[in-house]
């Protein structure tokens, strides 16, 4: 019940306005700011254009930098061109004559030893044939003779030496077979002219 009084009592008393008016006129009031707000914000943007600056300049400055080195490669080149154009010719001509030598070398190592060979085509031979003419050739042995015997049998006697031929351990490994080239009959003797080849294993 009080407060109600006392809530009544002070609506009912009576508002004074203020004891002078205020003619005060804001807008042409001076600024009494310490720091105004465009000071901060044309600092950001100063800082901000600086470090753009900077940045431009700082990276026109690498790449200068990679232009001179570039620059200097490219005269290292140039001037090392000549030199390593001479020496990769000598390289290549270096890698020709060792391939020249290396075959020559193993064409040497693949040789048979000739007197080895002459036994060997000695301890070969049947009876009534002998051998008038060998040639050691690149990629084979050349063999001439002459089988002696009636022209009935002079063939089966030359068939016996070719397989005596294909059954020595020596030429089997040295060579890849044995191919008779030609068989002619001596009109004056009767005799039968043989020519055999005796090629050897992967060519030359």
């Amino acid at each position: 019940m009080l407060s109600l009084l006392k809530k009544k009592n002070d609506a009912t008393q009576p508002q004074f306005a203020a004891w002078h008016p205020n003619f005060r006129n804001y807008e042409r009031l001076p600024d009494v700011k310490t720091v105004r707000t465009a000071f901060f914000a044309n600092t950001v943007a100063v800082a901000v254009a600086l470090s753009a600056v900077l940045w431009v300049a700082y990276q026109e400055y690498t790449c200068s930098l990679v232009r001179g080195d570039i620059a200097i490669a490219r005269a290292e080149l140039s001037r090392d061109k000549g030199p390593s154009d001479q020496a990769v010719a000598v390289f290549k001509k270096f890698q020709a004559d060792e391939k020249k030598v290396r075959e020559m070398s193993a064409f040497v190592a693949s040789k048979p030893s000739v007197s080895a060979m002459y036994i060997t085509l000695g301890s070969t031979l049947v009876e009534q044939v002998s051998l008038t003419h060998i040639e050691i050739a690149p990629t084979q042995i050349g063999l001439r003779g002459v089988v002696h015997g009636s022209s009935d049998v002079a063939s089966s006697i030359a068939s016996t030496y070719i397989d005596a031929l294909k059954a020595d351990a020596s030429i089997s490994q040295l060579c890849s077979g044995v191919t008779q080239v030609n068989a002619t009959r001596n009109p004056q003797t009767g005799w039968l002219n043989i020519e055999l080849a005796l090629r050897f294993k992967g060519g030359k």
